[in-house]
């Protein structure tokens, strides 16, 4: 029954079974919530994870849907359903769903709801007392956090335990290692690595240091920078000439993520200028000329990207920080946002974070031109993003062009001459095999074992998006590549359907009025 003691439109009877059993094969089924390195790059290996709770685990599905439903009735006055532990119950199923794309700030709101509506209507006295499997559903979601909790807290047996102020103890020998580097010339290179990339971390540090020249850490005025966030990683570097090592363990210290931010930022403060790459991109030749003359255009950019060819997202597979405060600024605001946020993804926040409303993962508009960023009138206000927007408006970045490519696709000359980084992402092959194809090799270019697969990748540009290119010329026009002159059909379908009739009309004169043929 709903509050008014009427029969409620869901049957809670037929839900709540459906849920506890759901809820059991998850519970028996931790390995479920891993990441697995089999999967591919980190960003695939989340997105994998979303995909075995959601449709790997029976009854998951069943019950996620169904609490869309509930969702949508009760989006406000939740109390009015009845049953205020199935309305939280459905609350904190939707933070499993929206896990898999976090988008304006949803997700978000969404946990500062599950947590609101148990203060209000489900008090602990009595949330204990109940069989629904309300802390059993709130582990679950605490499982999908962008690094699980055990492996923050436990971690493997045998790592060490990062000391006190892990953070402060990371800026301070960052800050060491470019100390008395000139600033605004100094340039300095950073990754890292743990798990399952730090046996490869050995192979990739000795190729830099051949390419960039070894000497305690720097070579002219590149300085190479590791951060360990294990004991094998740690090892591994110490094996290779001329990269300063700093030991930075995960196990209760800071998290990959935020520790690659603090050092680019501590890079920048000492105005240099701080480049990060994935330890899965290839070097194939230096990239300082290419940063200096990316940084060097007339937008004088604070940060540069890498960007994959399918997509128009900003990829922080490739970081670079100008060093000047400005881009400081942009680097410690994003790693506080990532620390506040334990589901942000690195790879789904930067489109966001600029307000790069090309991208993917950016937020946008609704049909009303409404900007939906931070603000969503119809639901909870809760955000832990700044209610004044992410970056500064005025936010200077730029994009690596083809000089970078990935598996995703590459432009540029057969034989990759022109291919500077080349990153993992996107390759049919697992990791292993590419590290093994690409290491050990210490000379410019590619490994001749490794061109074979690497031109697979190779993407050309044959056409522009002309209707000619999509449809083929008519035979009538003489078109070399003629298809005969299909047509071309544009169908557009206004988002006002079924709920505002004045702006259906407003559309409808409009589409009309642009050469539509039709608007029903």
């Amino acid at each position: 029954q709903n509050w008014r003691q009427d029969a409620d439109v869901f049957d809670w009877t037929w839900f709540k079974p459906l849920l506890s059993a759901a809820v059991d094969a998850a519970t028996a089924a931790p390995a479920t919530f891993e990441l697995r390195p089999e999967d591919g790059p980190l960003s695939r290996q989340y997105r994998a994870r979303w995909l075995r709770v959601h449709g790997g685990l029976p009854g998951m599905q069943e019950a996620i849907a169904f609490s869309d439903d509930v969702f949508e009735a009760y989006r406000e006055h939740h109390y009015r359903a009845g049953c205020h532990l199935g309305v939280i119950s459905c609350y904190i199923l939707q933070v499993l769903l929206v896990h898999l794309r976090d988008v304006e700030g949803r997700l978000h709101r969404y946990v500062a709801s599950v947590a609101q509506l148990i203060n209000l209507h489900a008090p602990f006295p009595h949330l204990v007392k109940t069989d629904w499997p309300i802390f059993r559903l709130l582990h679950l979601a605490s499982l999908l956090q962008r690094t699980p909790p055990v492996e923050v807290w436990e971690g493997a047996a045998a790592e060490p335990l990062a000391l006190p102020d892990a953070a402060g103890k990371l800026v301070a020998a960052v800050g060491k290692a470019v100390a008395g580097l000139p600033a605004g010339e100094g340039f300095v290179l950073v990754t890292s690595a743990w798990g399952f990339l730090s046996r490869f971390a050995g192979d990739v540090l000795r190729r830099w240091s051949a390419l960039l020249g070894a000497g305690g850490g720097s070579t002219g005025l590149v300085t190479m920078l590791f951060l360990a966030l294990d004991a094998e990683a740690l090892a591994e570097c110490r094996g290779a000439r001329g990269v300063h090592c700093i030991d930075a363990p995960k196990r209760l210290g800071v998290e990959g993520v935020i520790a690659k931010y603090l050092a680019l930022a501590e890079v920048s403060r000492a105005g240099c200028t701080a480049m990060w790459l994935d330890l899965d991109i290839y070097m194939a030749d230096t990239p300082m000329p290419l940063i200096r003359a990316v940084l060097e255009t007339p937008g004088r950019p604070d940060l540069v990207f890498a960007r994959h060819a399918a997509s128009e997202s900003v990829s922080p597979a490739v970081v670079v920080a100008r060093g000047s405060p400005e881009a400081t600024e942009l680097v410690l605001r994003y790693a506080s946002w990532l620390r506040e946020n334990p589901y942000l993804l690195d790879h789904q926040g930067w489109d966001q974070f600029l307000e790069r409303k090309e991208g993917d993962f950016a937020a946008g508009f609704d049909y009303q031109g409404r900007n939906v960023t931070v603000k969503d009138d119809k639901g909870p206000a809760h955000s832990f993003m700044p209610s004044s927007g992410t970056s500064q408006p005025d936010a200077r970045y730029a994009l690596l062009g083809n000089a970078f490519g990935s598996g995703d696709g590459w432009y540029g000359e057969e034989g990759a001459a022109g291919l500077v980084l080349f990153h993992f992402w996107g390759a049919n092959e697992p990791q292993e095999q590419l590290f093994q194809l690409l290491y050990p090799h210490t000379i410019a270019g590619f490994p001749a074992r490794s061109l074979s697969m690497v031109s697979q990748y190779r993407r050309e540009i044959l056409s522009g998006p002309t209707v000619p290119a999509l449809l083929g010329s008519s035979a009538s026009e003489g078109g070399a590549g003629a298809g005969g002159g299909r047509p071309l059909h544009l169908v557009v379908v206004s988002y006002a359907d079924g709920c505002c009739q004045k702006s259906l009309r407003k559309n409808r004169r409009q589409a009309l009025r642009g050469g539509a043929r039709g608007a029903p």
